[in-house]
């Protein structure tokens, strides 16, 4: 087998929490050399973030909990406090034989340390200097901490998340995990490859990387904030509707709930065959499927574009008649319903509907076969081992 694309480079991570940890981590998923450096004492802010936390093999808590974990997997750790003169002579060394050098302080804390990016730049004209920050170095919100909910609040993520006005519960709501803090480590490894790539192109120069959460939250808006750049007018929240395709939402089964998602009028028509009732395929009011991906967007503009431009209630209640259908049946229901629908057209293919929590997608077979890199454990001596999830991109020989 040929060596991980990034065998060779070494980075100095002085990242904590979760999106420039989170970055380290995939590139040393990669072949990456990573030395973490962590404050004396406590570590890494995230190894306080618990529970849950691992324990030893007396059952005996230690600072190695689920946060710190998820981002940290493949890295030397070293500690070092960098407020001493020593600590930063230390930091330097290293900073000399690295090719990037990753920091996630506010703006200019580290330039009184003689650790910014000119200083390091002085010893080590190659080197990619990445810093994370919530707001980038420039700007009048520069000197202020980024935080992943206050980010989905001010970048208007929450403003198209939640359920539906008038429903209960109605407002806008923090998406479940980090996803702010996680997209930004994506946007930060792209930063820093891209980095990489101009330096071999261009003779060793070196640059320094500034990713931040604020614009990353802003651009994964995609086609949400588009819709305001074209007719000025902001997309309503829409649950769990999904958004191309009619049905598209969770329905509760006998046992649970499941998402489903039908993405074109052939497709509708093999979910009504499965669902015993073909006759809907051919109802009026549910015409021009593919129209619905604009569901309560076109209520909202006042489309008229027949199954679409129903008002909302009507809209809602056709969601009640498969709805019902989905009712009477079980979640495990699911499974064999795509296959069905699948296997009903030569040409069609629809993913199955997954079940919505945690422990259905980890117990449903699917999701792992054939992809072994998925769950990793880390096997560590005398101590509990710990599943782990592996970096979604992968280099296939």
């Amino acid at each position: 087998m040929s060596a991980l694309p990034l065998s060779g480079i070494k980075i100095l991570d002085l990242t904590r929490v979760l999106a420039g940890p989170l970055s380290a981590q995939m590139l040393a998923d990669l072949g990456a050399e990573v030395i973490k450096i962590e404050r004396p004492g406590g570590g890494d802010d995230a190894r306080a973030f618990g529970p849950p936390y691992l324990v030893d093999p007396e059952g005996k808590a230690n600072n190695n909990n689920s946060f710190y974990l998820c981002a940290n997997r493949g890295k030397k750790s070293v500690t070092v406090n960098i407020a001493s003169t020593e600590g930063q002579d230390i930091i330097r060394e290293l900073a000399k034989s690295c090719d990037v050098m990753m920091e996630n302080y506010k703006v200019g804390d580290l330039k009184r340390y003689r650790l910014d990016y000119e200083s390091i730049r002085a010893i080590n004209p190659g080197i990619i200097y990445c810093s994370v920050t919530g707001f980038g170095q420039t700007g009048p919100y520069a000197p202020r901490a980024g935080y992943d909910a206050i980010l989905q609040a001010m970048g208007g993520l929450m403003s198209v998340t939640g359920h539906l006005d008038g429903e209960p519960g109605a407002g806008p709501m923090k998406v479940g995990p980090s996803i702010v803090d996680y997209m930004t480590g994506m946007n930060t490894s792209i930063g820093i490859l891209a980095a990489l790539y101009h330096r071999k192109a261009n003779g060793g120069e070196g640059q320094h990387v500034d990713v931040c959460l604020f614009d990353t939250v802003i651009a994964s808006l995609s086609h949400w904030a588009q819709i305001y750049l074209v007719n000025g007018q902001t997309p309503p929240r829409r649950g769990t509707w999904g958004n191309g395709g009619m049905p598209a939402g969770v329905f509760r089964c006998t046992d649970g709930e499941l998402m489903l998602v039908v993405g074109n009028d052939g497709q509708f028509a093999r979910t009504c065959a499965v669902l015993g009732a073909p006759e809907l395929a051919t109802d009026s009011k549910f015409l021009e499927l593919q129209a619905c991906a604009l569901l309560f967007l076109a209520h909202a503009l006042c489309l008229n574009r027949r199954r679409c431009s129903h008002r909302a209630r009507d809209t809602v209640n056709r969601k009640l008649v498969f709805a019902r259908y989905f009712a009477m049946r079980n979640a495990r229901f699911t499974s064999d319903f795509a296959k069905k629908i699948a296997l009903s057209s030569q040409t069609a293919r629809r993913p199955p509907s997954f079940f919505v929590n945690l422990s259905g997608m980890l117990n449903v077979k699917e999701n792992l076969a054939g992809r072994n890199t998925i769950c990793l454990f880390l096997r560590r001596p005398q101590r509990q081992d710990a599943a782990l999830f592996a970096t979604s991109a992968r280099v296939i020989e």
